[in-house]
């Protein structure tokens, strides 16, 4: 029997189980590596001898063409990975666990994804092969020393919510309750999930070393997307005849309260204009006798002229006062009588309606212009 139609389980397991050379992280001496090397081609020189003495008692009905496929391809991955050419191996690994899936090719999967910084990639896989009973001891054990090391720089998340909702994780989907924390990169942590129309979203820290549980909570949307109108007590009707009478009565009201105010401004206007007259007569007569009111003179004209400037500045101040109120009430009758709120018959004048979902409450005015 040839190299090729050896058990591809078998050769590949003694193979993997060798001390891996350039195992990382490991602090390992040069005269160690070179140890591990030789001990590596020994241990596939004997699986070789031990495949050939046993090859006279199997059957040709034991080959499989997707054996001899998958070592030929797992074989290149390891000449491969003896050059450093890591992104290359992990190819071939790929490959020959598409062709033939075995937990051992799956290791090497894994320790080629370490090896190439893909840390959460690597202990997930490394996780599933040693849930496999046909992993290689010898890779078992390698493998649960890698997961340790690993385990020191990522995070685990648990999430809790109700059962049977589907959860994203980063990049992975599942169902709760999960089965087993899962492993995820150093950071913050986004989680979406979605159970019978409700929408939950939820994020977490994952730190280094530890293991994180993130709580759904509640949805963050109502039942069916849509919040619960709760229906307001039934009031009497407002008829469109009523609604009319009214607006008309309140605009022409203010109507008439801003014309007064005017008509009032205009008559202190007028008395200031008269108060002027009088000042620039008494003004005359004051100038006319030679002395100033300034002076402290007692002409009587004097005292009727600090009456009339004072009178003058009250009725300037009414004028103006009474002038602006008027006007603002005549434009507030306009606007009323314009933007009053029409209605039908059976229609109300306003509707205030509370709002409740399970994110929030409120309450809801309606009415129209």
């Amino acid at each position: 029997m040839t190299h090729e139609s050896v058990d591809f389980e078998l050769e590949r397991t003694v193979a993997a189980g060798a001390p891996d050379r350039r195992r990382a992280a490991s602090g390992t001496s040069r005269t160690a590596r070179r140890r591990a090397s030789t001990w590596a081609r020994l241990s596939s020189t004997g699986c070789f001898l031990l495949v050939v003495v046993g090859a006279a008692g199997r059957a040709s009905a034991d080959e499989d063409p997707r054996k001899a496929q998958a070592d030929a391809l797992f074989q290149e991955g390891l000449k491969l990975h003896d050059k450093d050419r890591e992104a290359e191996a992990l190819e071939k690994f790929e490959k020959a666990y598409e062709v033939l899936p075995s937990p051992n090719a799956l290791f090497w999967v894994a320790r080629e994804k370490q090896l190439l910084g893909r840390s959460v990639a690597a202990l997930r896989h490394y996780r599933a092969v040693l849930d496999n009973p046909m992993l290689h001891p010898g890779n078992a054990k390698l493998a649960r020393g890698y997961v340790a090391e690993l385990e020191k720089t990522t995070g685990r998340v648990t999430v809790n919510g109700p059962a049977g909702t589907t959860v994203t994780i980063e990049d992975v989907t599942t169902r709760l309750p999960m089965s087993a924390p899962l492993d995820v990169d150093v950071g913050t942590v986004m989680v979406r999930g979605e159970r019978e129309g409700e929408r939950y979203e939820a994020r977490g820290l994952a730190v280094a070393g530890g293991a994180t549980v993130i709580e759904l909570g509640e949805p963050t949307n109502a039942p069916r997307g849509e919040a619960t109108v709760v229906a307001p007590p039934q009031d009497p009707p407002v008829t469109r005849g009523s609604s009319t009478s009214t607006r008309w009565l309140v605009s022409g009201g203010v109507g008439v309260v801003g014309l007064a105010a005017v008509g009032t401004g205009i008559a202190f206007a007028l008395a200031a204009s008269s108060d002027a007259a009088d000042i620039e007569k008494l003004d005359a007569l004051v100038g006319a006798n030679g002395t100033p009111c300034e002076s402290g003179s007692a002409l009587p004209e004097c005292s009727d002229l600090t009456r009339k400037r004072a009178e003058k500045r009250d009725h300037d101040t009414l004028a103006a006062g009474f002038l602006i109120g008027g006007a603002a009430a005549l434009v507030g009758a306009g606007a009323l009588a314009l933007l009053w709120p029409r209605f039908t018959s059976g229609e109300k004048a306003a509707v205030l309606q509370p709002l409740v979902s399970p994110t929030f409450s409120g309450l809801q005015l309606r009415t129209r212009f």
